[in-house]
Formats: structure tokens, C-alpha cells, sequence
């Protein structure tokens, strides 16, 4: 079976500490040596699906693991991610996060953003507001991003 390395974090909440992996997946190489991590995603703004909590991530808080490549209609009935795109609507605030929501369920992408706003503590933009579910949402299923084995 072909294998994958896939971004990780572990929740920060000391009650939890599920390990949630991330949709941000690179073909195993036939290498010891781990991948660089790719910049442009941090801070990565993640809800754990254990306790609901949500945090952001640096770079050294998240880590490569392997996983098996699945087959489209294997990963089809597996757990994989949402990515949430959020803007801000405070006046004057121009910021957008970007939000994973790990999907264990096959939720919609309105139940993964409701999942998203009911996440504890309060979901907040870049600069502190609070977004309360928010009409300026792009929700974004990342099978696509993944590599696909045949």
C-alpha cells in the first residue's frame, strides 16, 4: 500500500490531547528525512473534534506522520478535514482566517460551520473580534489536495 506523510497538531487542551491530522498531504518519499513545512499555512487555526476547543498552531507545534493513501472510494468512508475561510465583518477589519475542521461524520459544510462557531473558547479573526456566523464564509472540501493512489 502506498503511504503518505500528513501534517499533525495535538490539542492543547491538557484534558484532551487528540492528535488531529490535517489535509496537507506529500507522497512518501524514499527518504529518512522529513519534509520542510510548508510556511504559508501557519498559523493554522484548528477545532479538535474531541473536545471542541479550538487553538492556533505554529510551525513547531505541528509535525509530519505517515499514513496509507487511500483509494477514492476508501477515503470516501474515512475521515478527512474541512477548510473554512472566514472574514471578518467588524467594521474597518479587513482580516480572513482560515479554519480546519477535522470530519470524522461526513458533515455538510454548514454543519462543519457550525461546528466551527460553536467551538469554545469564541472564534475571533486575526486581530481579536468575534465571528458570529458570519455570511462571508467559503467552505472548502480538501479530498482534491491529497494524493490519489489508482
Amino acid at each position: 500500500m502506498s503511504m503518505e506523510q500528513r501534517i499533525i497538531v495535538a490539542c492543547k487542551n491538557p484534558q484532551c490531547a487528540y492528535m488531529i491530522s490535517l489535509p496537507y498531504s506529500i507522497p512518501l518519499e524514499k527518504t529518512e528525512f522529513q519534509p520542510p513545512m510548508p510556511m504559508e499555512i501557519f498559523p493554522l487555526r484548528v477545532v479538535c473534534p474531541k473536545c471542541e476547543h479550538w487553538y492556533a498552531y505554529s510551525a513547531v507545534e505541528a509535525e509530519w506522520s505517515v499514513f496509507p493513501i487511500l483509494s477514492q472510494r476508501e477515503d470516501k468512508l474515512c475521515p478527512t478535514s474541512w477548510i473554512l475561510e472566514v472574514a471578518c465583518e467588524a467594521p474597518q477589519c479587513e482580516s480572513l482566517t482560515r479554519w480546519h475542521i477535522r470530519d470524522d461524520e461526513g458533515l455538510a459544510s454548514t454543519d462543519a460551520a457550525l461546528r466551527l462557531f460553536h467551538a469554545k473558547p469564541q472564534v475571533v479573526c486575526e486581530v481579536g473580534h468575534p465571528l458570529l456566523g458570519t455570511t462571508r464564509l467559503r467552505a472548502i472540501h480538501p479530498n482534491s489536495l491529497r494524493p490519489r493512489s489508482e
